[in-house]
């Protein structure tokens, strides 16, 4: 998946990628700090507990699946928890990557907002640029770069939970993708790279979100669903729903 994401930087354009970080990082980072905070809130309203409220809240605000595996170990959660919490929000992704093409029609929503709406929406890095490319390439395009705007902030929340749990020799995951995938942006605008080239990094980088999506897939097991709790599940999945809908009227109204 993160090679993929470092392929897509060459198909973009400096100016543009400044441009829309620049735009739209204020509402994607008041999203986040929303969205984790009424998670937590939540959580604590429905009696889940600790361990699972800090899993699912931070997944569902930053990025998915590399947030709750990032900070499972920092806040010392039990495997079957992280498992658990991992299976819901991959099963929430395939939700998304079924119904908000839809829904993006029927609201007739532009490129612009429909990427905007992905990137805060939707967990994973993979599942919202997945997602965005049913709508069209220029959603594909604006949703990864906000998306790794909103990746950013797992950095700050590592951070902020090694120093809770005095863990602070925790090892802070820097999401370095998103660095390369900066890098990739700005050679890919400062050197004529054939066009060839660019088709065909396109079409690999496709190529491996495909990949990344089936095996996203195979980590859903029998065993996972079993161990699921009402709790957990009504906390990710309403939270989820929440945050969609909100940020799409809020996306409807400003963007």
């Amino acid at each position: 998946m993160q090679i993929a994401v470092v392929l897509i930087g060459l198909n973009l354009d400096t100016e543009q990628l400044i441009e829309s970080s620049v735009e739209y990082s204020a509402l994607v980072s008041a999203c986040v700090i929303m969205t984790l905070a009424i998670g937590l809130v939540m959580g604590r309203l429905i009696h889940d507990s600790r361990k699972y409220n800090l899993l699912v809240s931070s997944g569902t605000a930053i990025c998915g699946g590399t947030a709750i595996a990032s900070l499972s170990p920092t806040i010392g959660a039990r495997p079957e928890q992280t498992g658990v919490v991992l299976t819901l929000v991959f099963c929430l992704n395939a939700i998304a990557l079924f119904i908000f093409p839809s829904i993006g029609g029927w609201l007739e929503m532009s490129q612009v907002q429909f990427g905007v709406w992905c990137a805060i929406s939707i967990h994973d890095t993979s599942s919202v640029i997945a997602g965005a490319a049913l709508f069209g390439d220029d959603s594909a395009q604006i949703a990864i770069i906000l998306k790794l705007v909103r990746t950013l902030w797992l950095i700050p929340l590592l951070l902020f939970a090694g120093l809770v749990e005095n863990r602070q020799n925790s090892r802070i995951g820097v999401p370095w993708f998103v660095i390369f995938f900066v890098s990739a942006a700005v050679l890919g605008t400062a050197l004529s790279i054939p066009d060839v080239l660019k088709s065909s990094s396109n079409w690999l980088s496709q190529a491996l979100l495909v990949i990344a999506l089936y095996s996203i897939g195979t980590e859903i097991t029998r065993a996972n669903f079993l161990n699921f709790r009402g709790a957990v599940v009504f906390h990710g999945a309403l939270l989820w729903v929440l945050i969609a809908t909100g940020s799409l009227f809020l996306i409807m109204k400003t963007v």
